[in-house]
């Protein structure tokens, strides 16, 4: 942080260039499988009634995913370094680090799994006609997640998930524009603004739970350090926050744009047939709408799942090497290991672990006890004076941040109870 705040006073800052760059890996984060599965059923089950909590979900995901960026800008530090030094000293430091890092450790491997058997079902769908063994269609994804893990650095990563999120937001949105203009005769449940249907409550509370993501606030801070501190870019904190925002801004906002048109697919479709999924979606495609919609869908699912598949490692290997304090950068050795480890323990877990649905409770309880824990440690941290200056949460930033914190506590205690009720 010295460097930059000494140029300041040197006047030697320059303009920082916008780009689209960390919003980009938490879009593709959370526009996975299990994303794509949560809105399909809230289409086919209530039509467009729902549609008002994705809305919500991306508007809560932009404000916590915003501070998160905020933090490490200004402090130049990662969100888990930051919240691992706020705890008090003592064992209860050590016992709270090291349950968060379990938590995270094993729902990422949880989530790893389910994004590699999402990317396996759309290889599968992309080449239907071709019996392709399991084992091969989950090996691809996971090969591909290996090789994207062990990049030297973050800039690349970066430029090659950008294309991809690009591709895989092209095929859902060019989907539903296909659909649009060929809609069957009887459209879909009208839309009631903030009204959860009979029966939609748990879809509604899911809707949120696979939008706002604890892992992603610890990826988002570390790849906006990466971003404006680490990758060359000078210039004054006002000017990097302002280019992270936008960043934000616009990438996750395209990835709430991207849920909605799968839920309106899944909305028109369930007029012809049963929904319970992407894989009903995409076979449910080709016979109104011909095979190329359907080809598009699958390719979509399988670069969901693949960008998706990817993040989940980085992010644990970023949150591993800030909590426990050991300064693991990008590409080196220890950061790969922790990062491959999680891609071949979610490949293991893909092929030989059970049930899809096991494998998302286990997600989802990591994730109700990490979302309280992280969004107050964020709130507390933007508060700080001592940490962020005049940079700190004021006013009506601070009330919406309050406001975004409540339905994170909500939502994580409904995430562990359902998670336990289902066990």
């Amino acid at each position: 942080m010295a460097r930059y705040r000494s140029a300041e006073i040197r006047g030697e800052k320059q303009p920082v260039r916008f780009a689209i760059g960390p919003g980009t890996l938490v879009t593709a984060a959370f526009i996975g499988p299990g994303t794509i599965t949560t809105a399909s059923v809230a289409g086919a089950s209530f039509g467009y009634a729902l549609a008002w909590g994705l809305v919500v979900a991306t508007f809560a995901a932009i404000i916590l995913q915003d501070l998160a960026a905020r933090l490490a800008i200004v402090s130049d530090k990662g969100v888990g370094r930051l919240l691992g030094e706020a705890l008090p000293k003592g064992v209860l430091r050590f016992v709270i680090i090291g349950v968060a890092i379990v938590a995270l450790y094993g729902g990422n491997a949880a989530y790893e799994a389910g994004n590699l058997v999402g990317g396996a079902l759309g290889i599968g769908l992309l080449v239907k006609d071709v019996e392709v063994p399991r084992l091969v269609t989950v090996l691809i994804p996971t090969t591909i997640a290996s090789f994207a893990v062990m990049s030297p650095n973050y800039r690349t990563i970066e430029r090659r998930l950008l294309v991809i999120v690009a591709l895989m937001a092209t095929a859902f949105l060019v989907t539903a524009i296909i659909i649009l203009f060929r809609t069957p005769e009887t459209p879909p449940a009208p839309l009631w603004p903030l009204r959860i249907p009979n029966g939609g409550a748990s879809i509604a509370l899911a809707l949120v739970g696979t939008t706002v993501v604890p892992y992603n606030l610890f990826l988002h801070g570390a790849a906006a350090r990466e971003r404006w501190h680490g990758g060359g870019d000078t210039g004054s904190v006002d000017q990097m926050l302002r280019a992270s925002r936008i960043d934000t801004v616009v990438a996750i906002g395209l990835g709430g744009l991207v849920s909605l048109a799968i839920l309106f697919l899944a909305a028109r479709l369930s007029f012809s047939t049963s929904i319970y999924g992407p894989a009903d979606m995409a076979r449910a495609l080709a016979p109104l709408f011909g095979i190329a919609a359907q080809g598009i869908f699958a390719f979509g699912l399988m670069t969901a799942g693949v960008t998706s598949a990817v993040t989940a490692p980085l992010a644990t290997a970023y949150a591993f090497g800030e909590f426990t304090g050991r300064k693991a950068p990008f590409g080196s050795r220890e950061f790969r290991t922790v990062a491959l480890s999680v891609v071949w323990i979610g490949a293991f877990f893909a092929l030989f672990g059970g049930t899809p649905i096991g494998i998302i409770l286990t997600a989802q309880l990591a994730n109700g006890f990490l979302l309280p824990f992280a969004a107050i440690g964020l709130m507390a941290l933007g508060m700080s004076r001592a940490i962020m200056g005049r940079h700190r949460l004021t006013g009506f930033h601070l009330i919406l941040v309050a406001i975004v914190v409540l339905v994170a506590l909500t939502l994580g205690g409904r995430l562990i109870m359902r998670t336990f009720g289902a066990l």
